[in-house]
């Protein structure tokens, strides 16, 4: 029986309160959603499998905010029709990051893939020449036990805006993540999320995530 995602989806609304921000080499898998699952039930800590580890924490106040860059869509017209066709239309995305811990790997992605640390001094040295650092991105939003999970194949670091500090808000060292094509691999990435699922265990044709009664027929 052909399994169809209904049109209304109380389990694909979502209002995160919480979420994070994971790295992994370029061209990474997306982790399994029973890896997320697993995250979740952890605590939401530390790393998720597959290679995939926490940048830090992030502010609160800015969280990541994802653009993206059209070129294209214009009319292309003859002197009989003035729009006779469009040109296409190409898009690239990018995210800004706002982490708020001051440690090795934010630092890293904010002043480049050249600052050293220096553990025996707790100093860290920032170069003169900004060096972009490559990762594979997955951004993790959560409502409750709902996930939605953005990935990205590689994206490339840039700093991005000011550091202001206020008595009212952590400090914020923000990045910029412009994402890139990976050779060998097939579109930007995934979006990942247990409603787009169509596993249907009782074959009543009602996935699981949206039966009353899994498994049974």
């Amino acid at each position: 029986m052909t399994v169809t995602l209904p049109a209304y989806q109380d389990s694909a609304v979502l209002m995160p309160d919480h979420g994070a921000v994971y790295v992994a080499d370029p061209g990474t898998e997306p982790p399994t959603l029973d890896a997320i699952q697993q995250w979740i039930a952890t605590g939401r800590d530390g790393e998720i499998a597959g290679g995939w580890k926490p940048i830090g924490y992030t502010s609160l106040d800015e969280m990541p905010a994802i653009s993206a860059e059209i070129e294209g869509g214009k009319a292309a017209g003859s002197w009989e029709n003035h729009r006779l066709r469009t040109t296409a239309v190409t898009s690239s995305e990018s995210i800004v990051v706002s982490p708020i811990q001051w440690s090795e790997e934010p630092i890293r992605r904010r002043w480049g893939a050249g600052a050293k640390l220096d553990g025996a001094t707790g100093r860290i040295l920032r170069p003169d020449t900004y060096e972009p650092v490559e990762d594979a991105v997955l951004v993790l939003f959560v409502s409750g036990t709902q996930v939605l999970g953005l990935h990205w194949w590689k994206g490339s670091t840039s700093p991005e805006g000011e550091i202001k500090p206020s008595e009212e808000a952590f400090m914020a060292l923000p990045f910029k993540y412009t994402f890139l094509t990976m050779p060998g691999k097939e579109g930007a990435g995934f979006i990942l999320g247990a409603h787009l699922e169509t596993k249907d265990s009782d074959g009543d044709g009602i996935p699981d995530h949206s039966d009353d009664t899994p498994g049974t027929v």
